[in-house]
Parts: C-alpha cells; structure tokens; sequence
C-alpha cells in the first residue's frame, strides 16, 4: 500500500460510520471494531498506535475485536506484535476477558489455542474478575 492509498483509505475510513463507535474516533479503533483485518494491518503498519484508547471508556483495538469476535482483527494485530493481546484496556481486561464475556465461541478458542492465552484465564481484571469469572457458555470452550 503505497502513501497515497493509506491517506485515502483514511480519509474513507474516517468518514465511515460503524455501528459499534458511539463518537468520533481514530481509524484503527473503527476498523478494528468493523473486523477490517488488512485495514488495521495498513494502518498499524503505516504507524497508528495500536495502544491507542478510546477516549470516552478507555477501549482498545483489541479490546473492540476480541468483543466483536472479529479473529482476522486479533490475528492482525498479532502478527504485528504478540503482546497486544494480552495488553489490558481502562478496565484491566485482556482480549480473552472481552472474547469470554461476549460469548464468541471462535475468539475464545483462537486466543486458547493459537495464542496460547491459557496463561491469562488466572489474570483479574479492575473489579476482580478473571475470564472465567466472566465465562457463562456451552463447557466445550473451555
């Protein structure tokens, strides 16, 4: 993707409304919470701040993939750098706590077996609770 893609793809992404952004927010949160994996990819790679928080409740890029069950978004990231999915968001959740608490059968099962989260289902978020705190689904995920 050479310069003058990326500027318009922001330009484009920018102007685009996604139903889970309640605000105007930075184009790696909006494609992250669409599921746009090569767009995120660009973008990351173009230099956006794939930490970057989301003003109004602290939410991350991963933080919106893994709640939308969007595995393309995570792996996305991932490939950039490992340690985004555990990174923790305003709530001290990891994308496996999102993934749990949003029932996404298939993001639940790429962080545990392809990411090797296992080590953070014992990780408490801000009020405490781990991943399987939050778990209330089928025993076969886990």
């Amino acid at each position: 993707m050479t310069q003058t893609d990326l500027r318009a793809s922001l330009v484009l992404l920018s102007s685009t409304s996604y139903p889970i952004m309640e605000e105007p927010s930075d184009p790696l949160l909006h494609a992250s919470a669409a599921g746009d994996a090569p767009e995120v990819l660009a973008l990351v790679r173009g230099g956006a701040d794939a930490r970057l928080r989301r003003a109004s409740d602290g939410l991350n890029a991963i933080s919106l993939a893994a709640m939308s069950g969007h595995v393309s978004v995570l792996g996305a990231l991932r490939s950039v750098d490992p340690s985004l999915l555990r990174e923790a968001d305003k709530y001290g959740r990891t994308a496996l706590h999102w993934a749990v608490a949003s029932r996404d059968t298939c993001a639940v099962k790429y962080l545990l077996g392809r990411c090797g989260a296992s080590a953070d289902l014992g990780v408490a978020d801000a009020v405490g609770d781990t991943p399987l705190h939050l778990f209330d689904g089928p025993p076969e995920i886990m």
